[in-house]
């Protein structure tokens, strides 16, 4: 006698009429008692909250009082849509002021990618020195 499951040629049945791997997959190896879901992880930690609310207000702010971009690559489109930080955003820069300067699109992109022109400019600060 094979396994009731369809195209599946095993011969070692274990419950109703199925191989031990269908019948796992048929549920009813399961208990009845479904086990609680783990809570979903949140996007923003509750600490994190604050810091990003302080942060929007920042952008607005900037953007809202001129929205030139400072980096001026030679990608630049000109108009600002975000900010970009000279050092890597942590929680003790991020609302920096003297470390954030307006920046368009590809501009930051630019900077991603091009870190000697980013650094020779000053649009960029490393953490740990190059040797």
């Amino acid at each position: 006698m094979n396994c009731a499951f369809p195209f599946c040629k095993s011969e070692r049945i274990w419950r109703d009429g199925l191989c031990y791997d269908h019948w796992r997959l048929e549920d009813k190896g399961k208990s009845k008692v479904e086990a609680k879901k783990p809570a979903p992880i949140k996007k923003v930690s509750d600490k994190r909250k604050p810091l990003q609310k302080e942060y929007k207000k920042l952008v607005k702010e900037m953007l809202g009082a001129n929205n030139k971009c400072e980096v001026r690559s030679p990608v630049c489109t000109g108009i600002a849509q975000g900010l970009n930080h000279r050092e890597k955003r942590s929680e003790r820069n991020l609302t920096e002021r003297d470390n954030v300067e307006r920046c368009c699109h590809n501009c930051n992109s630019y900077i991603e990618s091009h870190t000697d022109w980013a650094l020779a400019n000053g649009h960029l600060k490393l953490k740990h020195k190059i040797s």
